[in-house]
């Protein structure tokens, strides 16, 4: 395996993480997905400056989670050998996610942007927004990291080529992703998994090339 792909895996991985969480933090608390639209309104009203700000930081996320997808898809089909199914719906999987939360956030985004060029929004629009938003964010996006992670560990699994321990936890985190009301939270730590995942390839990388010495060797005689 070349280690630039696996150094890739790695890279974004971690990129898309800490572009994640900082969006994350960095985005106002919402109202509630059964809130009036006036009070949604409100929300994008006095939150367009940081709305946009967390938008652009969960854009550029998605972004690196697509270069991710295909720096996975490399290391998993060559492990995989054949014609690569799991690996293939690995990356289609991620990349659908990808999609979805690219989208949800150019909902949210478009708001805000609104609020920025004319000042307002009406009750009705800002709602429609928040509510696409939502569901391609916190229930799209997960099922489709779902079949990501799971089709992942069965592959690490049939292959080794993910510790046992990370085909385990992507059980997990795939029937996670699978259940409404808390599939939202897979979506914010499958970020994590993409992280954890390129830096295991990555380090099993080095390990591989890493020079092995005899200890049992004769010395040699001058």
């Amino acid at each position: 395996m070349k280690d630039t792909t696996r150094s890739l895996a790695a890279l974004s991985g971690a990129g898309l993480c800490l572009l994640g969480v900082a969006a994350t933090l960095a985005y106002p608390t919402a109202p509630e997905f059964v809130d009036e639209p006036a009070k949604i309104a409100a929300f994008y009203g006095d939150n367009s400056g940081a709305l946009l700000g967390a938008s652009w930081m969960y854009l550029l996320g998605g972004a690196l989670m697509i270069v991710f997808a295909g720096a996975l898809r490399s290391i998993l089909s060559r492990a995989e050998g054949g014609d690569g199914l799991l690996a293939g719906i690995a990356f289609a999987g991620i990349v659908a996610g990808a999609a979805a939360a690219l989208a949800g956030t150019a909902l949210d985004a478009a708001g805000a942007l609104r609020v920025d060029e004319q000042g307002s929004i009406a009750p009705d629009t800002a709602a429609t927004l928040a509510d696409g938003h939502n569901v391609l964010f916190g229930l799209a996006a997960p099922i489709a990291f779902g079949v990501a992670v799971l089709a992942t560990a069965v592959l690490a699994f049939r292959t080794s080529v993910l510790p046992t321990w990370l085909a385990g936890l992507s059980v997990v985190l795939g029937i996670v992703s699978f259940v409404p009301p808390i599939s939202y939270i897979a979506a914010i730590i499958f970020t994590f998994w993409c992280l954890v995942t390129g830096i295991v390839l990555y380090v099993q990388s080095r390990r591989e090339q890493a020079p092995t010495y005899r200890r049992d060797a004769a010395p040699v005689s001058g």
